[in-house]
């Protein structure tokens, strides 16, 4: 995948974090810190991995500010005791082709499933058997205001 003025994308890194803060907006940035990815401009983008790509779980290490395509889920929670869950998942056939699904919830094993279920649908409708299957989770229990996020980062090394 290239788009003009950007390299193609290499590697895709799956993180995830959990935090609090005093805003919603406050505990996702908190979030995107813990899981390595909140000093950069994240650019939402649909849920298609490109041939070639390497899947690598652990935080990128890209320099700051950059703009970087990123396929994300997050939840917040405001109730004390509440739980939040959210689960990404990636899946590649043999050729290198991927797909990506995200879910939101309160268990995370629920969601586990929930994603594998879609991702065995989306590459049911499209011919392929699924041949790597990664899954990256965040689980939080709010104090005051909480937030989840799971991500997958795409990037050109």
């Amino acid at each position: 995948m290239s788009l003009p003025g950007l390299e193609p994308i290499r590697a895709i890194y799956l993180v995830s974090g959990a935090a609090e803060g005093c805003t919603p907006l406050n505990a996702f940035d908190n979030a995107l810190i813990k899981a390595g990815i909140g000093d950069l401009n994240l650019v939402k983008v649909s849920s298609i991995v490109p041939r070639g790509v390497r899947l690598i779980e652990g935080k990128p290490n890209i320099p700051k500010g950059m703009i970087v395509p990123c396929v994300y889920t997050a939840k917040v929670g405001s109730v004390p005791g509440m739980r939040l869950a959210v689960a990404l998942g990636v899946a590649v056939a043999e050729d290198g082709f991927g797909v990506i699904m995200e879910a939101d919830g309160e268990d995370g094993k629920e969601l586990k499933s929930q994603i594998g279920v879609m991702l065995e649908e989306a590459f049911e409708v499209r011919g392929l058997k699924i041949n790597n299957l990664r899954i990256v989770l965040s689980e939080h229990r709010v104090c005051n205001i909480g937030c989840t996020v799971a991500a997958a980062v795409f990037w050109r090394e």
